[in-house]
């Protein structure tokens, strides 16, 4: 046909962005720290707290119970999809998804301690994160907990905040993931395409290892109900938590020391 030529310079970007993800993520991978193996075996766990919860109950009626499965999987889908973002250099789309990740062990957590929320949710109320820090706040407060649920409230409400900006079309989403060059008059740039940054790509993948384990603490607390998981959660993966945590802090401290910056 006439523009056959044209349709396949069209369709060659697609195979070309392929090939460019699959060397992107080998790259990225290799430059990695303790991070990887530490979302790595957040998400596994994750998994394995899900999947238990999904075996054991087999096909999910209880409203409450279903509207946790719902989040805790669209989280796990959300940072997987945040991770392979972030490892072939599109840390705009990676930065999408942060909001919801924040937000989602927070609804875990209010779903568990106030049913009636989950089910209000699940049957299409509008269910703001202000109600699900509320019934937080609520639940921490009748525990004796009130300076707790205070300084809680308030370290959330500035995180939430933070990446707001991130899930909309603002400059903030936009530049402040774009790499930067210089040009040969030496004038500072923003490059509009995917660009790998070695440092970068490490401070976010330390943050989503986090979240991966901010997950499977949620699970562990929003499923305890189930004996696998209150066995899993209860023993060595608490001590996991606690260890791979302490990993997460030396592999930021280690990326922010001086003497370790390099250069993308």
């Amino acid at each position: 046909m006439k523009y056959d030529y044209l349709t396949n310079e069209l369709t060659d970007w697609y195979k070309m962005a392929q090939e460019r993800d699959r060397l992107a993520i080998q790259h990225s991978e290799s430059i990695l720290g303790a991070e990887m193996a530490v979302f790595v075996q957040g998400m596994g766990l994750s998994r394995t707290l899900l999947d238990f919860v999904l075996h054991g109950e087999g096909q999910v009626h209880d409203e409450a119970l279903k509207a946790k499965m719902g989040v805790a999987d669209r989280m796990f889908l959300l940072l997987w999809a945040s991770w392979h973002d972030t490892l072939t250099g599109r840390y705009t789309a990676a930065a999408e998804h942060w909001r919801s990740l924040l937000e989602a062990p927070n609804f875990l957590l209010a779903f568990t301690w106030d049913p009636s929320l989950a089910e209000r949710w699940i049957k299409g109320d509008d269910v703001k994160f202000e109600k699900v820090r509320k019934a937080i706040r609520n639940a921490l407060k009748d525990e004796g907990s009130s300076d707790f649920a205070r300084e809680w409230d308030q370290r959330h409400l500035r995180d939430d905040r933070a990446v707001q900006a991130f899930s909309h079309t603002s400059t903030k989403a936009i530049y402040s993931m774009l790499a930067t060059a210089t040009d040969e008059r030496g004038n500072l740039g923003y490059q509009l395409r995917s660009e790998l940054s070695v440092d970068r790509t490490r401070e976010l993948c330390i943050f989503l290892a986090k979240d991966a384990w901010e997950l499977a603490r949620a699970c562990g607390a929003a499923f305890s109900d189930n004996t696998k998981v209150a066995e899993l959660w209860g023993g060595p993966g608490k001590i996991l938590l606690e260890e791979n945590i302490g990993r997460l802090t030396d592999a930021l401290s280690e990326l922010e020391a001086p003497s370790a910056a390099v250069k993308s």
